[in-house]
This record gives structure tokens, C-alpha cells and sequence, in this order.
């Protein structure tokens, strides 16, 4: 009989030992899912973005900027004189001020320039220190070459010419426009460029005021997406 109990005794000991580390083992279980759970959920709602919604967390995409070759040269004092001696002179300090500038401003540039002025078998397309070079093929003028690229490009061009038909016509495809003088004013030449975001408010003796100045007119949408680029430049 006290075998007996003593058997009884140790196999209610064992069971009961059995259900302590059956407790244990679930408890160990549960802290272990929450712990998992807790260092997978932020990896998953990062990566949980759709591909449809990056583009709405990406930084804007750079403007192409796409130069009236000639028309810029000759209306700077600077590039208008070195045009006068040799033609490629002044071909060579534009690509030069704009390589310059891209240091600054890694926007896409290409520039434009008429075949017929090219150099003798020069290729239609090339690119140098960064700079895309554009000659217009035979048959066409650089207006053509110009056009067929803001149609391309649309809202993501940004024209420099001052030829008043180039500027309408890409703006009707939704291009922003500036006039070569205007464009050359905001990037300055290449060992003067600074500042070339600075507003009113940051210049020297520029005082806060609370002054009217008068009723405002409000831009068009397409005035503002225009402003909205030059002041990228």
C-alpha cells in the first residue's frame, strides 16, 4: 500500500510538472510571436507601398532645358562678340557657361544650333562636358528641331529663345518659355554663378513690410507652371 502511494504521489508530481512546462512552453510561444510581430510589422508597412504611389514620394523630376543655340549667342554681349570672330568661338563658350552651370544644377540641357552652320561633317547629335549638342539636319531649321523636342518633353521643357514664334508654338504644348537675356541674367557666366534662387527678400537693404502694394493679379495655371520653372533655374 505505501508503494502504492508513493507511486500515485510521483505521477500526480510528474503531471503536474508536465502542465507547469506545457504553461511555460505557451507563454515562451506567445512572447516570441509578439516579439517577431513587433520587428516585422514596420518592415512590412515599409515595403507595403504600390508601385503607383512612388511616384507620389519621389522629388520632382528635373527640367530639360532646351536652348535656341544662335538666338542665345547673339543676344549675349559676351557670346555675341566671340561669334563675331569665329562662329564656333561662340558655340564653344555657350557649351563652356552651360557645363558650368550643370555643376550647379543638374538639370537636362541641350542646345540647339542650326545645321548649315555646323561644322563641316559634324554629327547631328553630340554631347559634351554634359551638354546634349543638337544640329539640325539638311531640310530643316533649328525652330523645327526645337519644336519636335518641346512636344516630346511637354510640361517637363523649359525653352530658351527670344523668337516669339518658338515660344508660342511650344507653349501651346504645354512647355515653359524664357527669353534668351532673361535665362542668361539667371545663370550668369560660368565663374560668376551664385545665387541663382535668390529672392527679393534676401537681397541686401530688403526690409519686411506689412505695406499694401495694391490688388494682386492672379496668375493663370499656366503662367505659374512657368514661374514654377524659371525659378528652378
Amino acid at each position: 500500500a505505501h508503494n502504492a502511494q508513493t507511486t500515485n504521489a510521483e505521477s500526480s508530481r510528474l503531471k503536474a510538472k508536465r502542465k507547469n512546462d506545457l504553461a511555460n512552453c505557451f507563454e515562451l510561444s506567445a512572447l516570441s510571436f509578439q516579439l517577431q510581430r513587433a520587428f516585422t510589422q514596420p518592415y512590412k508597412r515599409a515595403t507595403s507601398i504600390r508601385p503607383a504611389n512612388l511616384k507620389a514620394l519621389t522629388p520632382e523630376m528635373s527640367i530639360h532645358i532646351i536652348i535656341d543655340g544662335y538666338n542665345l549667342i547673339r543676344q549675349s554681349t559676351t557670346l555675341s562678340r566671340l561669334d563675331q570672330q569665329d562662329i564656333m568661338l561662340g558655340r564653344d563658350a555657350l557649351v563652356d557657361m552651360l557645363a558650368a552651370y550643370r555643376k550647379i544644377k543638374p538639370h537636362r540641357i541641350t542646345v540647339v544650333f542650326d545645321g548649315h552652320h555646323g561644322p563641316a561633317f559634324s554629327q547631328t547629335q553630340d554631347r559634351r562636358k554634359g551638354i546634349a549638342i543638337r544640329f539640325s539636319r539638311r531640310g530643316e531649321s533649328a525652330d523645327d528641331v526645337i519644336k519636335r523636342m518641346a512636344l516630346k518633353e511637354r510640361e517637363k521643357a523649359l525653352v530658351v529663345s527670344s523668337d516669339l514664334e518658338i515660344a508660342n508654338s511650344v507653349a501651346a504644348y504645354g512647355a515653359a518659355t524664357i527669353s534668351a537675356p532673361l535665362f542668361e541674367g539667371k545663370i550668369g557666366m560660368a565663374g560668376q554663378i551664385d545665387g541663382l534662387e535668390t529672392e527679393d527678400e534676401d537681397r541686401p537693404g530688403w526690409t519686411p513690410t506689412t505695406k499694401k502694394r495694391g490688388p494682386s493679379r492672379r496668375l493663370s495655371k499656366k503662367q505659374r507652371r512657368n514661374r514654377m520653372k524659371i525659378n528652378k533655374l
